[in-house]
């Protein structure tokens, strides 16, 4: 079972730092991970969303959008020379931007648009601004402009990774985000049954199931421990 964080597992707040899950959500996320092989996967760091889930039995974190498994990442180099090469001419360009910062994750960037006075404008000019740097992946987000590098792996490679490695015959992804498309229009294992769903219905997700609201986590929660008694 593998849930997204941001807007999945936890509502979505101001800024990063100031997110995390309500208790029951806490509580049974780490009674469904004592039953069942459970893994998020995020586009923060690993090693930021394991300061919320150091608790949780996981059986995997997977962060940067699927680049990062457990902390581990073929071509890291690779990625941090290019990430590290889009800070300069974005932080020259965007210093000016009122409500917009760069949230630097090491494989990846984050421009983050939601405190900016036009959002609706912002979102068009980052994406325009982004799209002229080399070797980027655009990838858009709720109030944010996802930046990886080019022909990296996305979060649909790591789930079917992540189902094939360990022999799962059914898995579930839950994800309310166009990063989490990748595993909605992706998540095809041989033998295995795979279950996705969405938070927040739209006709635009390749999502089989959807949950109407972040706050209907916990009952599906609820629903897959009872399924396991």
């Amino acid at each position: 079972m593998a849930f997204d964080f941001d807007g999945t597992l936890a509502p979505l707040g101001p800024r990063p730092q100031f997110v995390d899950m309500r208790p029951v959500t806490r509580k049974r996320l780490l009674a469904l991970a004592r039953k069942f092989p459970v893994a998020v996967i995020t586009g923060r760091a690993v090693s930021d969303i394991r300061q919320w889930t150091r608790e949780f039995p996981l059986y995997s974190v997977v962060g940067n959008h699927g680049i990062e498994i457990d902390g581990n990442a073929k071509g890291a180099r690779r990625y941090r020379t290019q990430v590290d090469g889009w800070l300069k001419p974005l932080a020259q360009r965007l210093q000016s931007w009122p409500g917009v910062w760069i949230e630097n994750k090491g494989y990846s960037l984050s421009l983050h648009f939601r405190a900016s006075p036009h959002p609706k404008k912002a979102r068009h000019q980052l994406k325009h601004v982004a799209r002229g740097l080399p070797g980027v992946r655009v990838v858009p987000g709720k109030d944010v402009v996802n930046l990886v590098p080019d022909r990296s792996p996305h979060k649909g490679t790591a789930f079917c990774y992540l189902v094939r490695q360990s022999k799962a015959t059914a898995a579930i992804f839950v994800g309310d985000d166009v990063t989490d498309e990748s595993v909605f229009r992706n998540a095809r294992v041989p033998g295995c049954q795979v279950v996705t769903i969405r938070i927040g219905r739209s006709i635009h997700s390749k999502a089989k199931y959807y949950l109407k609201t972040q706050k209907e986590i916990d009952q599906l929660l609820l629903v897959l421990l009872k399924e396991g008694d």
